[in-house]
């Protein structure tokens, strides 16, 4: 854990070592935030609110190093990193807005799986990004 300097001068700070991202080729450290956005989830009619389409910053978990979190107004937003899995997913109890699992860990762009229908089905559609670094302004 600390900070280094990216190539541009740019501080970037890292987190816990997480050994299933550090794995992946071109990636030298594990980052202690991650930048999700989710852009496009439509509205499913038994919604609490407005999907939550845009920008939030997941800090890594103490007692997880390959799991960010953030909770923003309510949804609870959660990336999961092991070994040949990789989650991303949008929560709010008692339904959800947005899931996708991929067993391929170099995968950053997700798909919403959900659809709506069911009782707990939020949101449908969309995609989520995953990014990290000095541009994500942490």
């Amino acid at each position: 854990m600390g900070i280094d300097f990216d190539p541009d001068g740019r501080d970037v700070e890292h987190g816990v070592s997480c050994g299933a991202w550090e794995a992946q080729p071109g990636r030298l450290y594990t980052p202690k935030y991650v930048l999700v956005t989710f852009s496009g989830i439509g509205q499913c009619f038994i919604a609490p609110g407005p999907a939550p389409n845009g920008s939030f910053v997941l800090t890594q978990m103490p007692a997880n190093p390959c799991q960010w979190y953030a909770d923003s107004g309510g949804c609870g937003i959660s990336f999961g990193y092991g070994v040949g899995i990789i989650q991303l997913g949008c929560s709010q109890a008692p339904g959800f807005w947005f899931t996708k699992t991929y067993i391929d860990g170099s995968k950053l762009t997700f798909e919403n799986a959900y659809v709506c229908g069911p009782i707990t089905t939020y949101g449908e559609g969309g995609i989520g990004l995953i990014n990290w670094g000095p541009d994500i302004g942490v």
